[in-house]
């Protein structure tokens, strides 16, 4: 198990478990890397390591967390460890956790100033079918699978990444280069729906938010039964 948990040198990260790693988004990573890309791709820039990472395993499980956002076993603040994960996985593809609007909608939610990006990504995507059922679902459904984290094999990993990343490096630095963080942002907002898509089991489960300390818990994620 190889799950990334992304943050700064500076950061405070919480008490880890086996399985789980470090990965500074502000220091030079050896290997294929999009370090230059750190400041429109945040979190993404660790993705795109592990994706490329020399690791011929399709059932090695595999996922990214936030120093201050980590998944955790129901009703608790104890990190999910290599076991309890098997056993989500056995009935379903990938763990996420789930962000509800209320009654707003993705696109409602992000304003019109950001739209254009996420048109121009949605624009690049390379199976049309998709993109059309995409942007519908940004206009009219009311949840999405927030942070990009997520916990899965490889294998599906890497298929995820493959249509991501391929589709970020068909847009123009023009398309989002003005923006910092913006490329993160439209990958917590595409992840979900993809795996949706193409008929992938989601198991919403629970997630909690610490403060910028990693002292104090902010925000709890409930799993969806």
């Amino acid at each position: 198990m190889k799950i990334i948990v992304v943050g700064q040198t500076n950061c405070n990260f919480r008490e880890l478990i086996s399985g789980h790693v470090k990965w500074f988004t502000n220091e030079k990573h050896e290997g294929l890397n999009i370090d230059f890309m750190n400041p429109w791709c945040c979190e993404l820039s660790g993705l795109y390591h592990l994706w490329k990472e020399e690791n011929s395993d399709p059932n090695e499980i595999v996922g990214l967390e936030h120093y201050r956002r980590y998944f955790v076993k129901n009703n608790s603040t104890e990190l999910m460890d290599e076991s309890y994960i098997d056993n989500v996985l056995k009935d379903y593809d990938v763990i996420c956790q789930k962000f509800s609007f209320g009654y707003s909608t993705p696109l409602n939610w992000w304003g019109n100033c950001l739209k254009p990006y996420i048109f121009k990504f949605i624009d690049c995507l390379e199976d049309r079918d998709f993109a059309n059922w995409y942007l519908k679902e940004l206009k009219t459904c009311h949840n999405f699978c927030r942070c990009n984290m997520f916990i899965c094999k490889r294998e599906l990993m890497n298929q995820y990444c493959e249509c991501l990343f391929n589709t970020i490096s068909r847009m123009k630095p023009n398309d989002f280069i003005g923006r910092k963080r913006i490329l993160g942002y439209i990958g917590e907002y595409f992840m979900g729906f993809w795996f949706r898509y193409y008929g992938y089991k989601i198991a919403y489960k629970s997630a909690i938010e610490y403060d910028k300390s990693v002292r104090r818990i902010t925000k709890t994620t409930k799993a969806e039964v």
